[in-house]
């Protein structure tokens, strides 16, 4: 055994597994799916969507683990075969599938990072199935078709203004490969780019989405891992509370456990989550990372080591269930070796109200969410609003001031999420018109829609061009605005929404728009039609109810009497998580998603819009009343009796009333009082 896997660490390893359920659950799961994929020594099966290189790490690196804690011939010949058989393919090969640029100077791409690590931790734990000969064979792959072509990615890092998830991955590959090479040199080196690329985290969040943010965070916990069991003496140089501090933008964006159904069965319950940008629906973090986090920060940050125990708990409760396709890569994440290894080290739980984590939280990348309760919250309402910092912007869409609604567990209003990039409905998907946000249109007909989100580090941060204004909860009321005027260009003095939430079922939006020039506004709803589960209802007056598996919605384009407006209907994808192939399970069809677009009939520089949407139990939302007099807008609860009721007094004034409790708020655009 090299250095990961001690034998004093196997021994206790196999001790927990005896005495922990929690654990032992874990690893049954974990030894079961090895051993399934290991009946045959080839890396590759007949059923697999993905090529070799999509999961060459978490099935070579699991098995290997368990081939070292519990050995067997299958694991032996499995280990030693795909080892040999990898070593021994073309440079080529180890730069990745066709639509990996290949250039004069060869270059690490993901794959050759991935194929690297899986390869080094495999030996590193199982070095003992390899003859010397066979020793030099592997050493030389590691060093010519992963150390050389991932320090020549690497070097970019002194040149380039933009840095994104492929250097953390890549620089994953050249620490790991490093380690096993004895290749101290290497690793300092190594450390010192993982020092540069923290920068890259926002203080709690981090700008390429959920996803992608686990993605990079993964490789560098496996980096962490590393130079802890290589070289430990240089450990103090790596500080993993920076991406620590992700946990509770993490544990913010979870929504809740529930099967998918359709083509992914209805036995099997998938984790969601607010899922802006290019971010999987079924996103929950690496088990590995939430286990490393929870293990390596639990005498120096606690509430961020407990939280992440806590969501690993919620999200992997279940793991003999658990699919295990697509994982590593970060497409559909599960849990590895280092959770087995690390486990014992985690700390206890805590949970979101444990750690005082507020109801109405905001974070510096932009997502806003707001919550009923932390215990089976009714209403989730989650924001791509204003932004402090992104210190890394790719994979981002057009969706300022877009947002997500969940009711009793049911995506409502939802964001298109993560395809394969080499389909046309990715195009679609990231488009200003696929959210739910504005677009507009000049006189001339020509359409406006937002500009990209930019800024990295290296090229220095851009100003943001969406600002929130206010993130509030006093009493039942909530209050969130955001203006993002610049995304749309300099014509645009205010592109500002503002949503009010009342209790669990009301949510008021305010759109206040102010141009130099005349526009029509173009304001669209995003609703989920995933399995053609939607009975819609669209009435004379523009009015929409939708019924999703026992949840009601109305939709209320509320100030549609003062200016007029056309709605037209149209088809998007709700996308489940990415697949770097087309046409496989996971990518939304066409219609999957309904576009509610309303428009107004008058090219104006001044727009006010008040739209409500109502939530309930399908059997009720029928009796949810909106009263609409002048610039009020009430909402009547069945009995129609209390309720609450909005007062448009002025561009900047906002008058809010709870009937059921006779107070009235004022919302001036930055603070809101009780009057």
């Amino acid at each position: 055994m090299g250095y990961l896997l001690k034998y004093d660490l196997v021994e206790k390893i196999r001790n927990d597994i005896s005495s922990n359920m929690q654990l032992k659950n874990l690893w049954d799961s974990l030894y079961q799916r090895t051993m399934d994929f290991t009946r045959t020594p080839q890396l590759s099966k007949p059923q697999d969507t993905v090529k070799w290189w999509h999961l060459i790490w978490e099935r070579l690196g699991d098995a290997a683990f368990v081939c070292a804690v519990m050995p067997n011939e299958q694991l032996k010949t499995f280990v030693h075969d795909v080892v040999m058989d990898v070593c021994n393919k073309d440079i080529d090969e180890w730069l990745g599938p066709w639509f990996r640029k290949r250039t004069d100077e060869k270059v690490a791409t993901l794959e050759t990072a991935h194929t690297g690590i899986a390869v080094a931790v495999a030996f590193d734990m199982c070095s003992i199935l390899f003859s010397d000969e066979e020793k030099k064979v592997i050493f030389s792959a590691l060093r010519e078709k992963c150390q050389v072509l991932c320090k020549a990615f690497l070097k970019n890092l002194k040149t380039t203004t933009k840095v994104n998830n492929w250097y953390m991955v890549i620089l994953d590959g050249y620490i790991t490969v490093s380690c096993v090479l004895n290749d101290e040199k290497a690793v300092k080196e190594g450390i010192s780019v993982y020092q540069e690329l923290l920068k890259a985290y926002s203080k709690d969040s981090y700008g390429e989405s959920l996803q992608y943010s686990n993605y990079a965070s993964l490789h560098l916990c496996h980096a962490y891992e590393m130079v802890s069991a290589c070289y430990p003496a240089l450990l103090k140089q790596l500080d993993c509370s920076v991406y620590g501090n992700l946990i509770k933008w993490y544990v913010a964006s979870f929504m809740y456990m529930k099967p998918l159904y359709g083509e992914w069965g209805e036995h099997v319950a998938y984790p969601r989550s607010l899922n802006f940008g290019d971010s999987a629906a079924i996103f929950r973090p690496s088990g590995d990372l939430l286990i490393h986090l929870s293990a390596r920060l639990k005498n120096t940050v606690p509430i961020n080591a407990g939280l992440a125990r806590w969501l690993f708990d919620v999200t992997y409760g279940n793991p003999s269930h658990e699919p295990c396709d697509r994982s590593i890569f970060g497409f559909i994440n599960n849990y590895h070796y280092l959770t087995i290894m690390l486990f014992s080290d985690s700390t206890e739980a805590i949970s979101p109200q444990g750690a005082g984590m507020p109801l109405l939280s905001s974070f510096e990348t932009g997502t806003v969410v707001f919550r009923d309760r932390w215990e089976n919250p009714k209403l989730i309402l989650g924001i791509q609003g204003g932004y402090k910092c992104n210190n890394v912007t790719a994979h981002r869409h057009f969706d300022q001031n877009s947002f997500i609604v969940s009711y009793l567990n049911e995506r409502m209003i939802l964001d298109p999420g993560h395809c394969c990039y080499r389909l046309y409905s990715h195009r679609h998907s990231v488009s200003n018109e696929a959210h739910s946000t504005w677009t507009f249109e000049t006189e001339e007909h020509r359409l406006i829609c937002q500009k990209p989100v930019e800024g990295n580090f290296l090229s220095g941060i851009q100003e943001p061009m969406n600002k929130l204004k206010i993130a509030e909860k006093i009493d039942n009321i909530g209050v969130i605005s955001s203006d993002c005027a610049p995304v749309y260009g300099e014509d645009f003095i205010r592109a500002e929404r503002s949503w009010i939430v009342y209790n669990s079922n009301v949510i008021f939006i305010v759109d206040r728009i102010k141009t130099k020039i005349p526009v029509k506004v173009n304001t669209h709803f995003v609703v989920n039609n995933r399995n053609n589960m939607v009975d819609e209802r669209i009435f004379y007056n523009l009015r929409v109810v939708i019924r999703r598996n026992g949840v009601g919605m109305k939709l209320l384009p509320l100030s549609a009497e003062t200016e007029k407006l056309i709605m037209e209907r149209a088809w998007g994808f709700a996308h489940d998580c990415y697949h770097p192939e087309p046409n496989n399970i996971g990518q939304g069809k066409e219609g999957s998603a309904l576009i509610y677009k309303y428009t107004t009939e008058e090219y104006k520089t001044k727009h006010i819009h008040v739209y409500a949407l109502i939530f309930d139990k399908e059997e009720h939302i029928k009796k949810w009343h909106a009263v609409v007099d002048d610039n009020h807008y009430r909402i009547l609860p069945p009995g129609d009796q209390g309720g609450v009721k909005i007062n448009i007094v002025s561009d900047e004034l906002i008058q809010i009333a709870d009937c059921n409790n006779n107070k009235i708020y004022h919302f001036d655009g930055t603070d809101v009082i009780e009057k």
